[in-house]
């Protein structure tokens, strides 16, 4: 794990655009193995844990939507599919050669990836911010620290929502 990822949960990290995190104490760079003896937390890690729990609750909440839009889009498009191969299939029986039945075909699979693209950017989204969830997690383990959170979501009447989070510890750091 990168030795940055501890300074960022830290209180006494200094950040400069041009030498990057520093320790506080030392004002060096951070040379520790496996975990920090400084390490203090405060605000920042608390922080940290609340917007990397939300992200992953936005994007983990949307994930029944994508099914359920993949799924309709893909039920259209093989209508559509159906309905061309069918059309071309009486044309053909009556001895009529069309391009509309290949036309309308060409249609339906153009719906193919209105259906799976949503269903990619969330699955891309959601293995990102899954991962950001188990590299914190994981780093908080090795400071003995572990929480249990609650996310309530409150929605106006114009669909904008704000998230209360209430984080409890069930294990924390000595310090």
């Amino acid at each position: 794990m990168q030795v940055a990822k501890h300074c960022e949960l830290c209180e006494h990290r200094l950040f400069d655009l041009s030498t990057g995190s520093t320790c506080g104490l030392t004002t060096m760079k951070p040379a520790f193995k496996g975990k920090c003896s400084a390490i203090k937390f405060g605000d920042s890690y608390i922080n940290r844990i609340k917007d990397v729990n939300v992200d992953f609750y936005k994007i983990a909440s949307t994930k029944s939507y994508n099914i359920l839009h993949c799924m309709l889009y893909l039920l259209i498009a093989g209508s559509v599919i159906s309905a061309g191969y069918l059309l071309g299939a009486k044309a053909w029986d009556k001895g009529v050669i069309s391009t509309v039945p290949l036309i309308i075909i060409g249609i339906g699979v153009s719906i193919i990836p209105i259906a799976i693209g949503p269903l990619l950017n969330f699955r891309q989204k959601f293995v990102a911010v899954k991962g950001k969830k188990a590299n914190l997690d994981a780093l908080l383990e090795t400071y003995n620290v572990a929480y249990e959170i609650e996310i309530v979501v409150d929605e106006d009447v114009h669909g904008n929502k704000d998230y209360e989070v209430e984080i409890n510890f069930t294990r924390q750091h000595p310090r």
